[in-house]
């Protein structure tokens, strides 16, 4: 069922659709998973839908366009034998699989050997090319090899996260989805392909196989009567060679009569665009006459309209020499009986001039003022019997040479008789070739009639004899004597005088194994009861030769008692009757072994009773077994199509009255199967009766299915070449052109006169040196194939780009016949990908290089750099005062502006170095091979200068500085991407430090940043998998050593390194993001303990401490409240909030409202680190605390440090008078 290009179009039609809807489905909805916002979620959802239903309605329209029809009898045709000859043999395909799996997986290796330069980026890009030369080196199977190979690799390897198989961002999925899907349908693709140039080729191989194994003439012209297609039979006849005919019309090849009439029939042929058949008479130039058989019909396009015609000639000339020479036979026989002349008479032969005496017009009765008469019209003075005599004589002088003498009776006009008698002799030149005849006759009508009378009786008796070749005997079967006739003695070769007139004479002549038939017969004609004597037998002639007779006769006399007396009959010679009927046995039994052999089945139709028999081979090929059909006229219809039964009726209708030599026609009929068979037929009527009604008719049918089939694959062929799009050639294997299309003729502006018999270097463009061309031939001439891009010249010597395939047509052999180019021309394509190739690399407004080339560049640089040992820099330009420009003078100014900004620099930079735009007012400069610093700064200071350099706008003087960032290589040992970060960074310091200036990238400042950044995001995985812990300090009372509270203090459980004190990781997390939600734990953190303890009976007041920043978070009271709320029956009063003096509060207002706002939840507040921190006085006016809290540093050595001891006993007076209660730490 899948063999047919209709199922097998509709099988990769669904599942295309099946993994297009899919695939849609499933990287769609990812799509959406990726979105957040529920108006963008149901905008594209709607668009999504729209857009599938679009899509699938119109490819569903433009499938359902191009299914193709089902050809009848194109699975018969295609399980053929004969056919499967033709088909290119079966590459081993295990290399290309091979193939398949090496490419993707050195992609791989090589992806992952760059790892550190695209960092985690998958690259998804690189993976496109091994899957696109996969499938279209092996078509489907290798190209899903290899797209399975690269999605399994890209999964595991390159994907987050890594050496696994799942994926973690719906981007990935959507990357990774069109690459799966981009690799099926580029395999399908090919595959596609690769069965429609393996079928192109079979059928070329099988048309080559016909045209060249044919014995007739096979010829193609164009219009103007040139040949553009012949095979080696028409060119054996012509005497010339295949090329020497191509592109030459007739008048090149034929003397110009003959070429005059061969125009002359093809013009008809063209103008009435009919297929028509008959004889042509040609003379070559060496002398030679050939008759032809020719067939000829029009080539129609399309449209049909006529492009050519096509001839296949038959060489008749031998046939047609000896149809001649049986009418030249005919016409001396002709000749000879008008030789019936009366008087004095001659003939000239050579002239047919006859000449007659008055005498000659007086004996036959004619008109003087006639001519003499001539054949036919002397033969009405004869009659029949003289004229047959006179005309055997004639013929009989002019084959001899002989005079002759005839009695001939003539009849005058009048009616009268008169009897003559005719001489003639023969005339011969100096070669004894017959020149004339001449004579004379001779009136004898009176002594005739007398002799008629005498001899009247004897000569009917004598004629009635010799009229028969038949022996006369008589038999007396009383006495026993028997006469013979003279013929019986020439039949056996005894004498008369031999003969002894018994029985025995008989007996002695008979076979000896025919004795005893004969005896029984001669006994059985003596009774009474005999019928006719009719038997046949051998007998021995005397020279010793077996002859078969056959005896005749009957009981002419009877006796009384009926018994035989005399008995006369014939014996007839019927020797070459069984010879003949031997030979016809023989001849019939060959005809049934030729017939077997040939593949026919003949059929024999009885007219006069209506029946019908055919052989078995007849039924065999229709699918019936022998015997099984029930084949008659009445039931015609049921095997007959109905498109062909008038035809094949009208056809049988025409033979059986005459008006045609045979039947013969090409009808369809029905198989056993139900399929329709094309079967040619041929008959003819064999057999009529005695008033020329037909009795039987016989004729052969022939199966020629596949003949019909091939000449429809021939013009399929044909059309074709002739209505394809693209580009074909042929070339010879000395590479010139012997054919193109008129495609070819429409890309270069060559037509067919112009490049036939030239050499394809008349396209070459000179782009191509000679090793490129070297390995194209060497890629036909060992895969029979090429593909790929090259340049070719037009006839006005445009230079143009062409996708061409080259295939090597090769014989049964293996022999190269001529080479196959199809091509198309790509030159749109080329100049769309430049212009597309701009848009991505080239700023639009500007036309610099955008971000995208310059990350190739600066790839391509920091390689360079690593082989030279030389530096690069990267600087990163940001113009100063930018936006007071577009917005004070309109964009259109600004735009003006940064196009005079980039035509500065290009004056002021290097050949080598690139200038790029980034967006807005942003710029890059790659300078390459930089031997110093200082080389860097020369260029840097003119950079500042032209971008300093007045612009003249309109009438407007507009300048502008700028600010750059400079990173250097390898002095910053990164890749190209971070070198750019880095300018970057670099910039924003040039700005902060005044504008219009340059500033160096400092790596090692970077790294402590990064090593920050690295903390940073270590801690924040420490926050979500809590490893952070709180420990609690308690607060004594030291006069009655009761625990008034407890402090939390936090530590970091450190999976490797164990507990970790606050010093090591609370100055990374100050002013990070990571600042509030730490600071929210800890709150959080310290309520639940504080609440259980409330719970257990322990109500002491838990302290946590809290940054400035996260103080003065908007939203950090209503968290607060938040935390406490979880805990409804937790005593505020028992939280209080340590807030760092050492910390600078920006707002102190803003502070002090929050501090109010959250005291009114209950929570208390104390100045952590008093003494120590930013303007303790003003801190302890304005915040409302309730503690303060002495740093440890006073208190530790109070007791030996008298100025410590001031220190902490003035806090303690500050507090009392600003009613606080004072804590000292440690």
């Amino acid at each position: 069922m899948m063999t047919n290009p209709r199922n097998r179009y509709i099988s990769i039609v669904t599942v295309l659709y099946l993994l297009f809807a899919l695939a849609w489905i499933f990287l769609s909805d990812s799509l959406l998973s990726s979105l957040s916002n529920l108006d963008t979620i149901t905008w594209f959802s709607t668009v999504k839908g729209v857009f599938f239903v679009v899509v699938t309605t119109a490819l569903f329209f433009l499938a359902m366009r191009a299914v193709p029809q089902l050809p009848a009898g194109e699975q018969l045709a295609s399980d053929n034998p004969l056919l499967e000859a033709f088909h290119p043999q079966n590459k081993i395909r295990w290399p290309i699989y091979l193939l398949a799996i090496a490419l993707p997986l050195s992609v791989l290796l090589l992806r992952l050997a760059m790892a550190t330069t695209f960092e985690n980026r998958p690259m998804l890009i690189m993976f496109v090319l091994p899957i696109v030369l996969s499938a279209m080196l092996g078509g489907l199977g290798p190209g899903l090899l290899s797209t399975l190979i690269a999605s399994l690799g890209l999964c595991y390897f390159l994907i987050p996260p890594l050496y696994s198989f799942s994926i973690k961002t719906s981007q990935d999925i959507l990357q990774l989805g069109f690459l799966i899907v981009d690799g099926i349908a580029v395999s399908l693709l090919s595959e596609a392909l690769r069965q429609s140039l393996l079928k192109v080729r079979n059928n070329r191989n099988l048309l080559d196989a016909i045209i060249r194994g044919t014995s007739d003439a096979i010829f193609v012209k164009d219009l103007k009567g040139r040949y553009v297609l012949v095979n080696e039979s028409a060119a054996s006849f012509v005497g010339k060679p295949v090329q020497d005919i191509l592109g030459h019309d007739d008048f090149s090849l034929f003397p110009r009569q003959s070429a005059e009439l061969i125009a002359a029939v093809d013009h008809g042929v063209v103008t009435s665009g009919e297929i028509k058949t008959r004889d042509e008479c040609i003379d070559t130039f060496d002398g030679k006459s050939l008759v032809f058989m020719v067939t000829k019909g029009p080539l129609l396009d399309k449209d049909k309209n006529v492009q050519g015609l096509f001839g296949i000639a038959r060489d008749i000339t031998e046939r047609k020499e000896a149809e001649a020479a049986l009418k030249e036979s005919e016409a001396a026989m002709k000749v000879a009986q008008r030789l019936a002349a009366v008087g004095s008479w001659n003939w000239d032969v050579r002239t047919d001039l006859h000449t007659w005496s008055e005498e000659v017009y007086a004996i036959y009765g004619r008109d003087t003022k006639l001519p003499p008469a001539v054949y036919p019209e002397v033969q009405q003075y004869f009659t029949p019997e003289s004229w047959t005599r006179l005309a055997n004589a004639v013929e009989q002088a002019i084959n001899t040479f002989t005079p002759y003498t005839c009695d001939a009776e003539v009849i005058r006009p009048n009616g009268d008789h008169r009897w003559i008698i005719a001489r003639g002799e023969t005339v011969l030149d100096t070669d004894g070739k017959l020149i004339r005849l001449h004579g004379s006759v001779q009136d004898i009508t009176e002594r005739k009639a007398a002799a008629m009378r005498l001899q009247a009786s004897e000569e009917r008796l004598q004629m009635a004899i010799a009229a028969t070749s038949e022996a006369l005997w008589d038999w007396d079967v009383a006495t026993g004597k028997v006469y013979r006739s003279q013929r019986y003695y020439e039949m056996t070769g005894y004498t008369e005088s031999e003969d002894t007139q018994d029985l025995e004479f008989i007996k002695r002549q008979v076979h000896p194994d025919d004795v005893d038939l004969v005896l029984q017969h001669i006994k059985n004609y003596k009774t009474t009861h005999c019928g006719d004597v009719d038997f046949e037998y051998r007998l021995l002639t005397r020279q010793g030769e077996i002859k078969w007779v056959h005896a005749r006769g009957r009981v002419v006399s009877r006796d009384a008692s009926g018994n035989a007396l005399r008995v006369v009959g014939t014996l007839a010679d019927i020797n070459e009757k069984k010879i003949i009927a031997a030979e016809l046995l023989e001849r019939e039994q060959r005809l049934e072994r030729v017939m077997l052999g040939s593949d026919l089945g003949y059929w024999d139709w009885d007219l006069v009773t209506n029946t019908f028999k055919v052989s078995a081979r007849w039924e065999t090929m229709l699918g019936y077994e022998p015997g099984e059909m029930n084949v008659s006229p009445e039931h015609w219809s049921d095997h007959i199509h109905p498109d062909d039964m008038k035809a094949a009726h009208a056809s049988l209708d025409r033979h059986i009255k005459g008006q045609t030599a045979s039947h013969e026609m090409e009808l369809r009929l029905r198989s056993k199967s139900g399929e329709w068979r094309w079967i040619l037929t041929r008959g003819a009527i064999v057999a009529w009766d005695d008033t020329g009604n037909p009795l039987i008719m016989s004729g052969t049918h022939t199966d020629i299915t596949g003949q019909k089939i091939l000449e429809m694959t021939q013009r399929e062929a044909a059309t074709v070449f002739s209505s394809s799009f693209e580009g074909i050639m042929m070339v010879d294997p000395r590479g010139c052109i012997t054919k193109i299309n008129p495609a070819f003729t429409r890309i270069t502006g060559y037509t067919e006169k112009e490049v036939y018999g030239n050499s394809t270097r008349i396209l070459a463009s000179g782009r191509h040196n000679a090793s490129f061309y070297a390995e194209m031939w060497k890629a036909v001439t060992e895969d029979d194939f090429w593909r790929g891009e090259i340049w070719n010249k037009r006839k006005n010597g445009e230079i143009f780009p062409e996708l061409m395939s080259i295939s090597a047509v090769r014989d049964a052999r293996g022999e190269i016949q001529h080479y196959v180019g199809i091509f198309t021309d790509i030159s749109e394509l080329k100049t769309h990908e430049a212009q597309l190739d701009r848009m991505a690399h080239y700023d639009p407004l500007t036309g610099a290089p955008n971000r995208r080339l310059l990350a190739d560049r600066l790839s391509q640089a920091v390689n360079r750099a690593n082989r030279t040992s030389k530096s690069l820099a990267v600087c990163f330009i940001d113009l100063d005062g930018f936006k007071e420009i577009n917005d004070k003078f309109g964009h259109t100014v600004g735009d003006r502006l940064l196009i005079g900004v980039t035509e500065n620099l290009k004056q002021v930079l290097r050949a080598d170095d690139t200038l790029a735009r980034l967006g807005g007012d942003e710029f890059a400069v790659l300078l390459s091979d930089i031997s110093s610093a200082e080389e860097s700064a020369m260029i840097l200071d003119r950079v500042l200068a032209g971008i300093s350099k007045t612009i003249q706008i309109d009438l407007k003087s507009i300048s502008i500085s700028a600010s750059i960032g400079v990173s250097l290589y390898p002095d910053d040992n990164v890749d190209a991407d971070t070198l750019l970060r880095h300018a970057d960074h670099a910039m924003y310091l040039a700005k902060e430090a005044g504008k219009n200036r340059y500033h160096l990238f400092d790596p090692e400042s970077d790294r402590k940043a990064q090593q920050r950044r690295q903390i940073l995001e270590r801690l924040e995985i420490a926050l979500d998998q809590d490893e952070f812990v709180l420990y609690y300090q308690p607060k004594v009372d030291l006069i009655s050593g009761e625990i008034v509270g407890a402090e939390a203090l936090i530590r970091w459980q450190h999976p490797n390194r164990g507990i970790l004190a606050p010093g090591e990781f609370l100055p990374h997390i100050y002013g990070s993001k990571l600042e509030k939600p730490l600071g929210e734990w800890v709150i959080k953190a310290a309520i639940q303990q504080a609440y259980h303890w409330q719970l257990r009976g322990i109500a002491i007041r838990v302290s946590a401490n809290i940054s400035a920043h996260h103080l003065l978070a908007p939203e950090f009271c209503d968290y607060l409240q938040t935390a406490l709320r979880v805990h409804p029956y937790f005593q505020a009063s028992n939280f209080e909030l340590e807030v760092l003096e050492t910390a600078a509060i920006a707002d102190m207002e803003q502070a002090v409202a929050i501090l109010n706002r959250c005291r009114q939840l209950g929570v208390h507040f104390s100045l952590d680190d008093f003494g120590t921190g930013y303007s303790s006085l003003t801190y302890l006016r304005k915040l409302p605390v309730d503690t303060l809290k002495i740093d440890q540093s006073f208190v530790r050595d109070m007791l030996t440090d008298v100025e410590d001891l001031d220190i902490v006993e003035g806090v303690i007076r500050l507090a009392g008078a600003f009613d606080r209660q004072v804590i000292a730490e440690g």
